[in-house]
């Protein structure tokens, strides 16, 4: 079988790169065109403010792209939490089989005196072959 990583793997931005300084829900991607696992990206940078800022990321799914929960079994792992000691990139693969169609990133932020971070989040999949 010959995988056409180059006409077929797409990247889709759930959370464009800039700092946030409120919990939020990312861009849905619909999973209905694609085949295998998809990886979702999280490039976080340092806390600009705050203070002791966390960032948590979790993966939600939906079936009607409205109504949304948490799906931590459709992950090879949980997202580790983000503190303001290091930027971080973590990668985690998303088990479509045990997915609903719609997935989305959803950031929630931490700490106090108005914390705020950096980051960004895309999802990368390889579509079906038409």
């Amino acid at each position: 079988m010959t995988i056409d990583l180059k006409n077929n793997l797409v990247v889709s931005r759930t959370f464009a790169p800039l700092s946030r300084v409120a919990s939020a829900n990312g861009a849905s991607l619909d999973l209905k065109d694609y085949v295998g696992d998809v990886l979702a990206v999280i490039d976080s940078g340092l806390a600009t403010a705050g203070t002791l800022p966390t960032a948590d990321f979790t993966i939600e799914d939906s079936a009607n792209n409205s109504s949304w929960t948490a799906n931590t079994a459709a992950l090879s792992a949980a997202f580790t939490q983000v503190t303001d000691a290091a930027a971080v990139l973590q990668t985690r693969n998303i088990d479509t089989r045990a997915c609903r169609r719609y997935v989305r990133v959803v950031f929630t932020l931490g700490g106090t005196d108005a914390p705020a971070f950096p980051f960004s989040a895309h999802f990368l999949g390889q579509t079906k072959v038409q």
